[in-house]
């Protein structure tokens, strides 16, 4: 049994933490998502449950805290993070792993359910003058527990069109620990009044103010979801430059943990280049084929029916090119799987999706401006 702590080292957990909460719904890898927001494609295509929400409703007030540090176990090191939010009716606390290794991003997060919310909120404390607790007692275990106290040592305001927003940064003290179950690996961490890699938001309905009117183009992205919707999909999203690039993502979801108020959720982000879908429109089929020997295997072909061409945006770039854009989706009728989806992962060893209850494939058409 492997038990790990360390200090704090890097905030790419913290980033994170606020992007899952401040959208409700299933997380999307920091590289695909903001092209595929701009796009609107979530919002058209995919089923309910999967698509993500809108920012919270004028007037609400979100709160978020993260703590991070770095962690060394199977022979590789981990940012751990543990987060704990409040806002807009909902509350959760979870913790996460995860480590970068030659341009794959695996990443582990425990969260809690929807059922555990108003603990949660009971949990979570804050004050006006930017002072947290969480206190999880023994509601969480055998996975995580945390008594924490965060205080504030400065803090700084986002810049908001509309609503404020205060981040805070400061001391923690206190203890935490997480039982991951997977290969004996464990995390205990004791605070002590030293500066620790931890902050706390208050978000007061910010509508970010925009810093530059160019719009980076969409680009294509395809999705194959797991049957059922809710315990995950494979999906690849296109990087627009001068040579386009696709890079892919293998999500599992509501995993079971030995807590009835934590699931797990499994992803690995590959962060270089993977093969681009084979659009057939005579055929009606979207052909995708994993690399043989990369983190994520498998083939499958997708059938689709229905073909949006509403989707538009009038002005955006690639570089310093200046397009408009139109995005043709595709929408799966029918998913064969001829190959199993399969991770490769450090901490879970091979995942394997069973696939083919949703499929979308959107493909973008640049006209230079």
């Amino acid at each position: 049994m492997e038990c790990v702590s360390g200090r704090v080292v890097r905030e790419d957990l913290r980033v994170r933490y606020y992007w899952r909460r401040r959208y409700s719904g299933r997380w999307m890898p920091r590289a695909l998502g903001a092209a595929v927001l701009a796009a609107g494609v979530l919002a058209a295509g995919l089923p309910g449950g999967s698509a993500l929400a809108s920012p919270a409703a004028a007037g609400s007030t979100i709160y978020s805290f993260s703590v991070t540090f770095a962690v060394k176990a199977l022979g590789h090191t981990w940012s751990f993070g543990l987060g704990a939010s409040n806002g807009s009716g909902f509350a959760d606390i979870d913790a996460g792993l995860q480590t970068v290794r030659k341009g794959v991003i695996e990443d582990h997060e425990w969260g809690s359910t929807t059922a555990f919310s108003p603990t949660a909120a009971k949990d979570f404390t804050v004050t006006s003058a930017g002072h947290a607790t969480i206190k999880t007692g023994n509601a969480l275990r055998p996975v995580l527990a945390a008594t924490l106290a965060f205080t504030p040592t400065r803090h700084t305001k986002g810049a908001c069109a509309k609503g404020s927003l205060t981040n805070y940064f400061g001391k923690v003290t206190g203890t935490l620990s997480l039982t991951t179950g997977l290969r004996g690996v464990k995390v205990s961490a004791k605070f002590s009044r030293e500066t620790r890699d931890a902050s706390l938001s208050i978000d007061k309905s910010c509508v970010p103010r925009s810093r530059s009117k160019k719009i980076p183009c969409a680009g294509g992205f395809w999705n194959i979801a797991a049957s059922p919707l809710t315990t995950g999909g494979v999906d690849a999203g296109e990087k627009l430059a001068a040579k386009p690039i696709w890079q892919d993502s293998f999500i599992r979801e509501n995993l079971r943990t030995a807590s009835k108020w934590l699931t797990r959720t499994d992803d690995l982000f590959v962060n270089a280049p993977a093969p681009a879908p084979k659009l057939n429109k005579k055929a009606h089929t979207v052909s995708i084929t994993e690399s043989a020997s990369g983190p994520i295997t498998g083939t499958a072909v997708i059938t689709y029916g229905p073909v949006n061409t509403s989707l538009r945006i009038p002005s955006c770039y690639v570089g310093r090119k200046h397009y408009s854009e139109k995005l043709v989706s595709y929408a799966g009728t029918r998913v064969t799987v001829s190959k199993p989806f399969k991770a490769h992962m450090v901490l879970t060893g091979t995942q394997t999706m069973v696939t083919g209850h949703y499929a979308l494939y959107t493909a973008p058409r640049l006209t230079a401006r």
